[in-house]
């Protein structure tokens, strides 16, 4: 009897110490866009707050192009790929951690965005 109570003290320290221990929420996201035509333009965030962020514009890219960058669980990322001038294929892509997320591909543009995990 004696042994089953210390088992249970045991099991539930244990407990106690995992659930003590922080949770990492740091996520390397991975922002990807290509075009058929070889130019593509993007506008991308990744941030706090999906309404107020500022999208970051760039304009005739070699494609493909690609940028890293740091974000927490919970955040917001959002990529659009265009190119109307060629009006070619067009792919965009947001990976986590270096696992795909988010994929569109299409005639004119491509957009992807998601709630980071």
């Amino acid at each position: 009897m004696k042994r089953r109570y210390w088992l249970v003290i045991v099991l539930a320290l244990s407990l106690l110490v995992v659930s003590c221990v922080p949770e990492d929420t740091s996520r390397t996201v991975r922002f990807y866009a290509s075009s058929t035509s070889g130019k593509v333009s993007v506008d991308y965030y990744c941030g706090d707050d999906r309404f107020s962020g500022d999208l970051i514009s760039l304009d005739n890219q070699v494609s493909p192009w690609s940028i890293e960058t740091e974000a927490e669980k919970g955040d917001w990322a959002e990529l659009f790929a265009g190119n109307l001038i060629d009006e070619e294929g067009l792919t965009a892509r947001i990976y986590i951690d270096g696992k795909l997320f988010q994929d569109d591909t299409e005639p004119l543009f491509a957009w992807v965005c998601g709630w980071v995990e």
